[in-house]
């Protein structure tokens, strides 16, 4: 099967190294240049330190970086849950609101509705006892006057006191469908800024998981190197023992050498 990953050759702290991966080559160039940077600050800072131990603190960097955004996302996933429970909250108080509101208007019509049908009634009754009456009977036709007043009177009462509590249903309804407008500004914010937020977090956790793929890589070419070393190390330490061996081996035959010479030139 043919591989499609994209290979690109970079330079990183002196060393050529061949990249491939899925990424484009201009983007792979990017991330090599940014270690690079990085792990050239660190020899900048620390002189003395050699490429394994620049290599880790590299990583160590990375790593760290990873960390933090990886608490941004955290942060901005609980933004977005905050957001949802917002809208919730908005959507439930919007329906609360036209319950309340319905319920409002059904009361309102019902009570004007039962105020007109009993003024009618106590009006056609007291136009009945009255006319009854009208014939000698003008005190009590007085008295059911009166009451007939009275009752009308109690009655524009309520229908005051109806109108009243009709313009505080109505300033409530009001301030409550304020209310529902700022909640709802407020939740289309909140939205948006979930939104972008949602956006970076994306792109934090491709970079992300960009730089652990990176970092992965680049801590398994620093194991090689490490045991390259010490295979060297050993091979070094094996020179050395044959390096005295020889000069073990030297020092024998010049004395034998000069046993010889001593031999030669006696008598």
């Amino acid at each position: 099967m043919k591989d499609s990953r994209t290979r690109v050759t970079v330079e990183i702290f002196g060393l050529s190294y061949t990249l491939a991966g899925h990424s484009s080559a201009e983007y792979m160039r990017q991330v090599a240049e940014r270690v690079d940077d990085r792990m050239r600050k660190i020899a900048e800072i620390s002189p003395r330190l050699d490429l394994p131990r620049v290599a880790v603190l590299t990583a160590v960097n990375f790593a760290d970086e990873y960390l933090r955004c990886a608490r941004e996302i955290e942060q901005l996933q609980r933004a977005d849950l905050e957001r949802r429970r917002l809208e919730e909250e908005v959507r439930t108080l919007r329906e609360q609101l036209e319950v309340t509101a319905r319920r409002a208007s059904e009361e309102a019509d019902a009570l004007r509705a039962k105020l007109e049908e009993e003024t009618a009634r106590i009006r056609a009754e007291y136009e009945r006892k009255l006319e009854e009456l009208a014939a000698g009977h003008v005190s009590e036709i007085r008295e059911l006057k009166a009451r007939f007043e009275q009752e009308i009177g109690k009655l524009a009462a309520e229908r005051d006191g109806l109108a009243a509590r009709e313009k505080e249903w109505t300033a409530l309804r009001r301030w409550l469908e304020g209310e529902v407008d700022r909640l709802g500004r407020e939740a289309s914010d909140a939205r948006r800024l979930a939104e972008e937020r949602e956006l970076a977090l994306r792109a934090m956790e491709r970079e992300g998981q960009d730089r652990h793929r990176r970092m992965e890589e680049r801590l398994r070419e620093t194991e090689a190197l490490r045991e390259r070393a010490e295979t060297l190390e050993r091979e070094l330490e094996e020179e050395r023992k044959k390096h005295a061996a020889l000069q073990e081996e030297y020092a024998k035959l010049k004395t034998e050498f000069n046993e010889w010479i001593d031999m030669l030139e006696q008598p």
